[in-house]
């Protein structure tokens, strides 16, 4: 069986950022708290005209570009999003034209042959795209099968809302195929599933009556209800008659009113989400902590800590770490203590544990943040963790692009650091909320930290320009 993976790599970021110093200013909230505690530097914040079918394209273009791809070629385009601009036509049918209009081949069709979809699950959705093109690619060795998966969004949130300081946006392209230059994804994977609502992003239901009510209230206008049903049942009528009219008219709705549309009520979709921060990282590391199990059932004498960098999907960049210490307890502190050898717990900054059964110390929270700021535990996140977070803390929440950038961020690290990271096995645990956890090896390949996006990514962020608190404000509405 050829080695299937990760070939190439190109990713697309709003052109402005703006510090996190500046919004803990406005909010009222202590740098350090953001900064120190959860490791947030920047985010990044989209100008209007910066669309997730734009930037989608943009990633796209990027890598067919810097890859001398030919597009025929390319047999799939997954895209993982939950930023979707359509209930139906699938977003990357949209980004395929801004993709086709780059390339200089609009008109040509080239994409008449390549499967596209979108999928949705929350943040997870692009890595679940990337295991299925994977699995495509697998099943016909030997015949030069390509694949390009996207995971694209714009995390937002309401304003003042304790979401608000993880916001960020943007898209990053993986190029898959066989003998990749980056990275080897392994077949096995571990699940950890179970229908949760930490987070997610209804339609929102207004009854329409009681809508107009409140704009009549709202501008000061006293209408009776009776003349607001009357006015409601006049644009119901008017648009009917205006299908009747144009019965093969495209977008009959455009030039209709709000109150024009049938029914009873009106449903709003909308960006920002509901959900429950706390609630939501504890079905995070709970569905991880049932994928490690699920891995390890399939994997015999595995541990996690077999893995030599660890590559999360982080909704804010230290979530990883502050999560992975139970990880860490179970699969490196467990062992040495039930191995009966003598331990320096001293050296290792465990002083508060020595003497204690292994029961009391995993069902201690109070203990496991003693752990979380050991000398041990620190030195692992270091090495394992930390190569990961670089891009997060500058950028935020990329929801489904978040895993896949911070591999970009450990590459990078790595470039930016001299290392050679041939040969050596990473772990990725991807999350999406609602709620699923996959954890997955890979292995990177020789030269893997030359690739281009390893040598851009750090520059490229750096580079974006700064924007005021109020700008920023203005351009979330």
């Amino acid at each position: 069986m050829k080695n299937i993976g990760i070939d190439a790599i190109a990713y697309s970021v709003p052109v402005h950022q703006l510090p996190i110093s500046a919004l803990a200013e406005a909010r009222g909230i202590a740098y350090g708290k953001l900064n120190v505690g959860l490791g947030l530097e920047a985010m990044a914040v989209c100008a209007p005209e910066e669309t997730v079918d734009r930037l989608a394209a943009d990633a796209v273009v990027k890598l067919i570009q810097q890859n001398n791809l030919d597009p025929t070629a390319v047999g799939k385009i997954y895209l993982g999003t939950e930023s979707a601009i359509d209930g139906a036509k699938p977003t990357i049918t949209y980004a395929l034209d801004h993709i086709e209009r780059s390339l200089g081949v609009e008109g040509d069709n080239v994409f008449q042959h390549t499967d596209v979809v979108d999928m949705t699950f929350a943040c997870i959705a692009a890595f679940d795209a990337m295991l299925l093109c994977a699995d495509w690619i697998r099943s016909a060795p030997g015949t030069g099968r390509m694949a390009i998966v996207v995971g694209a969004d714009i995390a937002k949130y309401d304003l003042c809302s304790s979401g608000e300081y993880t916001q960020g946006a943007g898209a990053v392209a993986v190029l898959l195929r066989e003998d990749p230059r980056i990275l080897v994804l392994g077949e096995t994977v571990g699940i950890g599933m179970k229908s949760e609502l930490d987070f997610y992003k209804p339609l929102r239901v207004f009854d329409k009556l009681q809508a107009l009510k409140d704009a009549a209230s709202l501008l000061g206008v006293a209408v009776s209800e009776d003349e607001l049903q009357a006015k409601i049942a006049e644009a119901e009528a008017h648009r009917a008659s205006n299908i009747a009219q144009n019965p093969t008219q495209l977008n009959v709705d455009a030039d209709q009113t709000l109150w024009s549309i049938p029914g009873k009520s009106l449903k709003v979709n909308r960006t920002e989400p509901v959900f429950d921060g706390y609630f939501s990282n504890e079905c995070y590391r709970a569905r991880l902590e049932e994928a490690i199990a699920h891995y390890a059932q399939q994997v015999d004498g595995w541990r996690v800590s077999d893995w030599q960098t660890w590559i999360f999907h982080q909704p804010y960049a230290f979530q990883g770490r502050r999560m992975s210490v139970r990880f860490w307890m179970d699969a490196v502190l467990r062992p040495l203590m039930e191995s009966g050898q003598e331990i320096d717990f001293a050296s290792m900054g465990l002083q508060a544990i020595e003497g204690k059964e292994w029961s009391v110390i995993w069902g201690d929270a109070d203990l496991e943040k003693i752990v979380a700021k050991c000398v041990a535990y620190r030195d692992f996140v270091a090495m394992t963790i930390a190569p990961g977070e670089r891009a997060s803390a500058l950028l935020g929440n990329l929801y489904t692009g978040s895993v896949l950038m911070s591999l970009c961020s450990v590459l990078a690290d790595a470039h930016e650091r001299g290392l050679n990271l041939a040969g050596q096995r990473a772990g990725f645990f991807a999350y999406g909320s609602g709620s699923k956890g996959k954890v997955l090896e890979g292995r990177f390949v020789s030269g893997c930290e030359k690739s281009v996006a390893a040598v851009a990514l750090f520059g490229d962020l750096a580079s974006r320009k700064v924007i005021d608190f109020e700008t920023y404000v203005r351009w979330h509405a």
